[in-house]
């Protein structure tokens, strides 16, 4: 038995002098420190009992979490009246005699945890007399803080324990603390009432009653009869149907911070008067109080995150009958409530939904929260089903000591994993009390605070108007939304009337002779260059060249290249540039897009990339015509007149044209020279391809400051050293580059560019490479801006702490920045939005294509003119600068988890050894998306790259990141890619080499071996076993034709491409190479899999006639699942070698024949179908023959196919024909540019579309036949015109429709059936399945990743 506070002190523990409260509490520190020894084992005895269900989950956490975590929960009571000391022990000493778990120990044995149930309650319970302290309600309260920080020895210590504090003769605290391994806080409750019943029964010298408790050996049964019962299935399943397909946790957090220890807690109290209007508002809606506070939890987790699915957890009793309600001990569990959000619910929508989905709930209760954790495979460290919580605790207890009032105060519920909401109702009469409980590593105390004061705003905002919206609420104070759309928005400057061309000629007029650019060998002055632009100018004016025409331009980088420029903007027309290194496919593309009227380029650049030389000038064969004086700029040139259009990708590969005023480009140029100071004696490095808009900046700001421009030839610029060289002898003090070219630069080279003043953007900036950049002697500037708002919209120069975490800043003069929520709301400081850009930089729009930019031009809700919706994530920090966190379209997620991958590479280059890293998702070939981690060892003296231990590595990172960040396998390179724009290249990165999980076959034969070492060389592999998959290793069409080639070298004989499809594993394609078998990529049945033992499935072709996009789908199938691929007859050689060939001329008539090809294959049923596009009418008609001929259909499939309309076409022309196409396979009606909706034209795109030009087998069709596209347009033609005239019939197979989501919105009219409903009256049953995507990326790798599984699983029913 452990000493008595009393017996230490040697006082009575009844009366305590005041001047000994100190000693008291140092005696009571003192014993913990004794009681906190080491206990060996302890072998297992009768006495022992295991732990329950719920005391594992803590337990364990116990033994795995964080050191300093809190696991005790405490709360003390105010007794406002004098007590009786020694009748309030007394009482507290019976609880333990009476409650079981007062009195556990929990020890680890050979056997596990058990608890042991003590005879006798081992501790003492501790009066301390505070009265006479200066504060002695503050003292009273760090004195439990204190005790309930410290850590319990579960074998030792007093789980469960109780001091009494004398405040004054009219206010006692009564402090209970217990390990929540042991006691809940409903069991913490009824021990409460129990103590005030035996209290007051004392007081008046009457019986207490029975003791009313269970024995611990109580909650064992239930929890036994619990399982064995049929409700404890009914559970498991209503969660596992409730929690399938759930979206990623959300959190409030700003850090990705390993979860700590520890306590903190942000409180608000609401008054009275708010309460009891909250509680008639409950009445009004139709729910109970707690339900409301749940509601009213959830509009601020969703205001906050955007989360329209959102899931959170709620804790529950878990007590389903009154035995259950009568055993104080650890029962508590967590139930996940999950709700669709939307920004038109109002709080009585939200209220009944939250009612209904708790009631549910509630209902299901006992199965435990772990164990669903288990079911869905989120046990791991770092996993969870929900982040957030809210705990709603409407326990009046009423308690009475000797007729005294009694106010509950808790103080802690333990450490908490991210943050919980606790919401006290104590009664009628008192007013709520918000605890915001978080995690001290993920969030500080403002930030916890501001949340608090938000959720009180948005309580208060719903009493007063419960009808509005919630996503209509206001969470802003009026400071926020002060600092937020107005103070940090206050940018406007007047801008002058001028433009780039007037501002260079007053330029070139001030100082002639100053040299202006710097090309090579060449020193242009301000004249010569204004006496070139001049000349051009009149060039262009000769040729009628003006307002409203576009000019291309694809010229070498030298001095030519800005006089041209210039010289297009000065006749009032816009340059279009093109960058000639471009691929040729890509920049007809630009130029079909764009339409220009002329193209100015150089005999050179022409000859190569220019088949249609009509509409091109060659600046270096031409005769300029002779100028005398300056010509004025036109006065056409107007802020609204467009000066550029810039071509950028576009998300379905298609390029758009950004269209720039010139009044954005003016107060881009003057808002640069505003925040830079260029002077006359700056030197400015042109660095950027013209065809990548930050190139504007070092081409046109130093030529209206009278400072220089050198320009830097390609060569030069992808040459560090070179580069530096350049930089070095033209004394550049300018640079601005991206941030993967300042790597590049600065990996050797940084004292050379010291004193050069860095401008940085484009990408993130990555904190190592910022202060390796802050070392050259000036402050970086760090800029952002999408093409659309005019190259830069924000800029920061970086200093200090933001070296570490580089933002992006605040808006250049006449911008305005906004991030807002889905509703266009803004944002509260520190929550993610996407950001809105607003103001003069803000372009006219996408060039020829409206309905795009309607799309992404928005009306500005908060001012003048438009705003754009950049697609990026943002958050505002509390100084008003703006923190970019990549975009809302591409995050990469993993184990459901959002990862930052810019904090994964920060974390990789802070490790011994890294210069550079980078970090992309991945998918393995199991099927789950991987972290990959690239990464740019440092070189060493002699050249060589330094070795890195990846375990080593691995070890550093398991030190500051959770596990789910970190990543699964790291490729060590020599460079990073880069694009032409400078910036790194993601899409270039090496693939990740996946090994095989089957196990180890060895070669047989001498043809086996061959092919093993090559399978081993082509992988970077040691080992590959006869029966591993190429598919499964990493190989894709690319790897087969180099993998081919390398064949056919080694083995000096012809191998079919498609032989690798055909048979993908070593021992078949041994097999097939000696049996000399091989497959006409272009026949009409194409074996894309038929080594297997189950009946085939039958791949029906889209529009384009070819199958080869179903060879994706093997890999996601079972092993022994054949897969054949059916394509159009008129691609086969027998039939393109011939000129008359006649294909189909219905799909009837087509069904008819690939019937026959079927059967060929499959003589009789049951058959199993899927089609694609045009493929699911064609395996609906196949369908529907084969029934008529007493044939079975197990399965039919279409993705995302529609029938059209049928009625009386008024317009056969060619560019109707070819919309409608465009509508059928899912493509924009303005796919195609005005005056060029031909059929050879949507070839062309389809081609493009459907990746045909880069098909290895079909490179290889092109060299020995040239027709191979002329086939495919005749198949293109015929499948679309019998498309637009086939009726689906009736078949009584049943259905699975796969649509794409995402297939982009067009006018249909009343020209297609755009709704997989169509088909319902045309089959049996028919299940419908959308996946995120459009059309014609149903078969690209990520979207497959979930088509093919659903197939998988389909056909195994």
């Amino acid at each position: 038995m452990t000493e008595s506070i009393a017996a230490k002190s040697g006082l009575t523990a009844l009366a305590h002098p005041a001047d000994k409260a100190a000693q008291s509490v140092q005696a009571f520190k003192e014993l913990k420190i004794e009681r906190s020894s080491q206990r060996t084992l302890v072998s297992p005895e009768t006495k022992f009992l295991p732990l329950a269900q719920a005391q594992r989950g803590l337990w364990f956490g116990e033994k795995i979490g964080p050191k300093d975590a809190v696991y005790n929960i405490a709360e003390y009571c105010e007794i406002l009246g004098d007590i009786d000391v020694g009748n309030f022990i007394a009482a507290l000493k019976q609880i333990t005699q009476e409650a079981e778990t007062t009195r556990v120990e929990i020890h680890d044995t050979e056997d596990g945890p058990q608890q042991i149930i003590l005879d006798k309650y081992k501790g003492e319970f501790p009066f301390v007399d505070m009265s006479a302290a200066k504060d002695p309600r503050a003292d009273a309260e760090a004195w439990m803080m204190d005790d309930l920080s410290q850590p319990l020895d579960l074998a030792c210590d007093p789980l469960w324990f109780c001091a009494l504090f004398k405040i004054n003769e009219n206010c006692y605290f009564w402090y209970q603390r217990s390990h929540h391994v042991v006691l809940d806080g409903f069991g913490a409750g009824i021990l409460s009432k129990r103590c005030a019943e035996i209290y007051n029964a004392l007081v008046d010298n009457r019986d207490a009653g029975p003791n009313p408790f269970l024995s611990l050996n109580a909650q064992h049964q239930q929890e036994a009869h619990y399982k064995s019962s049929p409700r404890y299935e009914r559970d498991r399943a209503y969660w596992l149907e409730q929690l399938k397909s759930l979206p990623d946790p959300v959190s409030l957090t700003r850090h990705n911070a390993v979860r700590a220890g520890g306590l903190r807690r942000s409180t608000a109290r609401l008054s009275t008067a708010a309460s009891a209007e909250l509680r008639i508002l409950s009445k009004d809606v139709g729910a109970s109080v707690p339900q409301v506070l749940i509601s009213l939890f959830a509009a601020y987790i969703y205001r906050m995150t955007g989360a329209d699915d959102l899931v959170f957890g709620m804790p529950v009793t878990a007590r389903a009958n009154r035995d259950m309600r009568s055993t104080p001990s650890m029962m508590a569990n967590a139930v996940s409530i999950r709700l669709a959000m939307t920004d038109q619910l109002n709080l009585a929508g939200l209220a009944t939904q939250v009612s209904k989905t708790v009631r549910q709930s509630l209902r299901h209760q006992q199965f435990r929260y772990e164990d669903i954790r288990r079911e869905l495979g989120l046990l791991g460290q770092g996993q969870q089903i929900s982040w957030v919580g809210v705990n709603i605790e409407p326990f009046d207890y009423d308690l009475r000591f000797g007729g005294h009032q009694c106010l509950a105060h808790n103080i802690s519920n333990g450490t908490v994993e991210d943050l919980t909401v606790f919401i006290y109702d104590r009664g009628e009469h008192d007013g709520l009390r918000v605890d915001f409980d978080a995690n001290p590593a993920l969030y500080t105390q403002p930030d916890l605070d501001t949340h608090r004061d938000r959720f009180v705003r948005l309580i208060n905002a719903v009493v007063a108007d419960p009808v509005t919206p919630i996503s209509q609420i206001n969470l802003l104070s009026d400071l926020e939304k002060q600092q937020l759309l107005v103070d940090w928005n206050n940018t406007a400057v007047p801008l002058p009337n001028t433009s780039l061309p007037l501002l260079f000629t007053e330029q070139a007029a001030r100082t002639p002779d100053a040299i202006a650019v710097t090309s090579g060998d060449k020193a242009i002055s301000y004249q010569a260059l204004q006496y070139q632009v001049d000349q051009i100018t009149q060039l262009l004016i000769d040729r009628n060249i003006g307002t409203g025409d576009i000019v291309a331009v694809a010229l070498p980088r030298d001095e030519s290249m800005p006089a041209a420029l210039l010289a297009i903007m000065k006749s009032g027309a816009a340059y279009l540039p093109l960058d000639p290194c471009a691929p040729a496919e890509r920049l007809a593309m630009i130029i079909e897009e764009g339409k220009p009227t002329l193209t100015l380029s150089t005999s050179s650049i022409s000859n190569t990339q220019f088949s249609d030389s009509n509409h091109v000038i060659n600046l270096d064969t031409i005769t300029f015509p002779e100028v005398k004086d300056t010509l004025p700029v036109s006065n056409c040139v107007t802020g609204d007149s467009s000066a550029y259009v810039i071509y950028t990708s576009g998300s379905t590969g298609r390029p758009k044209g950004v269209e720039i005023s010139h009044s954005g480009l003016l107060n881009f140029l003057l808002a640069m020279q505003a925040e830079l100071q260029i002077s006359t004696d700056d030197t400015l490095l042109a660095l950027t391809t013209v065809a990548f808009d930050i190139a504007v900046l070092e081409l046109y700001l130093p030529l209206i400051l009278g400072a220089r421009v050198v320009i830097a030839d390609r060569v030069v610029a992808k040459d560090p050293a070179a580069l530096v060289k350049l930089i070095q002898d033209q004394n550049v003090s300018v640079m601005q580059a991206t941030p993967s070219h300042w790597q590049a630069l600065l990996a050797d080279e940084d004292e050379a560019l010291r004193n050069v003043r860095p401008l940085v953007g484009g990408e993130a900036l990555p904190a190592q490479l910022a202060r390796k950049m802050r070392k050259l002697g000036h402050p970086i500037v760090n800029l952002y801006g999408p093409t659309e708002t005019t190259i830069w919209s924000t800029i920061m120069r970086l200093e200090g702490d933001d070296l570490d975490s580089p933002p992006i800043g605040r808006p250049i003069q006449n911008t305005t920045v906004y991030v807002l929520d889905k509703a266009m709301q803004p944002v509260p400081l520190s929550a993610i939005g996407e950001l809105y850009i607003g103001g003069e930089g803000v372009a006219k729009g996408y060039l020829h294509r409206p309905e795009l930019t309607a799309e992404r031009f928005v009306a500005n809700p908060f001012g003048k003119g438009r705003l754009y919706k950049t697609g990026d994530l943002a958050r505002w920090r509390n100084d008003g600068v703006l923190e970019y966190l990549g975009r809302n379209d591409f995050q990469i997620k993993i184990r459901g988890f959002r990862v930052e991958a810019e904090e994964v590479e920060a974390n990789i280059q802070r490790c011994d050894g890294v210069r550079q890293a980078v970090v992309t998702l991945q998918a393995a070939p199991c099927g789950n998306n991987k972290l990959v981690a690239y990464v740019l060892p440092l070189a060493l003296e002699n050249g060589e790259l330094q070795a890195i231990d990846t375990a080593l590595l691995k070890k550093h990172l398991e030190q500051t990141l959770p596990d789910y960040m970190i990543p699964s396998m790291f490729i060590y390179v020599s460079e990073f890619p880069t694009n032409v724009n400078g910036k790194l290249d993601r899409k270039a990165l090496p693939e990740p080499i996946w090994q095989n999980a089957h196990a180890y076959v060895a070669p047989r034969t001498p043809l086996e071996t061959q092919l093993a070492a090559l399978w081993c060389e082509v992988f970077e592999v040691e080992q590959v076993g006869i029966n591993d998959s190429f598919f499964d290793l990493g190989g894709d069409s690319l790897t087969a034709a180099r993998m081919v080639a390398k064949l056919r070298e080694l083995l000096k004989r012809d191998i079919p491409l498609a032989a690798v499809f055909e048979a993908s594993t070593i021992a078949e394609l041994s097999e097939q190479i000696e049996k000399q078998e091989a497959v006409d990529p272009l026949g009409m049945i194409l074996p894309l899999k038929s080594t297997g033992t189950s009946a085939p499935l039958f791949c029906i072709h889209p529009v384009i006639g070819l199958s080869w996009a179903y060879s994706g789908l093997a890999r996601h199938l079972s092993s022994d699942q054949n897969l054949y691929g059916i394509q159009a007859r008129g691609l086969a050689t027998e039939f393109l070698e011939t000129s008359a060939t006649v294909l189909p001329q219905s799909i009837g008539e087509m069904a008819k024949e690939y019937i026959d090809h079927i059967r060929r294959v499959q003589p009789a049923g049951p058959y199993h179908l899927l089609g694609w596009s045009m493929g699911g009418l064609l395996a609906h008609e196949i369908t529907r023959r084969l029934e008529a001929d007493g044939e079975t259909i197990n399965y039919l499939a279409i993705l995302d196919a529609y029938p059209y309309v049928q009625k009386d076409q008024n317009c056969d022309e060619e560019s109707h024909l070819v919309k409608s196409a465009l509508l059928f396979m899912g493509l924009p009606s303005d796919a195609l540019p005005v005056g060029s909706e031909t059929m050879k034209d949507l070839t062309e795109l389809l081609c493009r579309e459907y990746d045909i030009y880069n098909l290895p087998f079909v490179k290889e069709m092109q060299e020995s036949n040239s027709n191979i596209i002329e086939g495919v347009r005749q198949i293109i033609e015929n499948n679309l015109a019998i498309s637009r005239s086939f009726t689906p019939g009736k078949v009584n197979a049943d259905m699975l429709f796969i649509g794409a989501s995402q297939t982009a919105e067009t006018e249909l009219g009343d020209l297609l059936h755009n709704n997989a409903k169509v088909w319902q009256n045309h089959v049996g049953e028919l299940t419908v399945h959308q996946v995120s995507c459009h059309h014609q990326q149903m078969f690209d790798a990520e979207p497959l990743e979930l088509i093919g599984p659903l197939i998988a699983e389909s056909l195994k029913g």
